[in-house]
């Protein structure tokens, strides 16, 4: 495998691993409330349009942090990671 392929994998791997971890910490800041909430395909997600007067101001608030990270995470290259990241993403190769 050449090196831009490599890298391309590993860039790949970096930011699954990334959304993973996004995805688990979400998981956990809207217990409850994730019956109201829908992911899209790109990772983002929106309210449900038959629940939008049901979520509050703060469940609002984490949606948005959260689809500015997941947007963030597209447009990362391998040093934006951290080291443990990468280290994490060689063992996967």
């Amino acid at each position: 495998m050449g090196e831009s392929q490599k890298s391309e994998k590993k860039l790949k791997i970096l930011k699954e691993n990334r959304i993973n971890f996004l995805q688990e910490k979400l998981d956990h800041e809207i217990k409850g409330y994730d019956h109201l909430l829908h992911l899209n395909n790109d990772n983002t997600l929106i309210v449900n349009e038959s629940t939008k007067n049901r979520v509050d101001e703060n469940i609002r608030i984490i949606l948005v942090k959260y689809n500015d990270q997941i947007r963030k995470v597209e447009k990362m290259r391998i040093k934006d990671f951290s080291s443990e990241e990468r280290l994490t993403a060689d063992k996967q190769l």
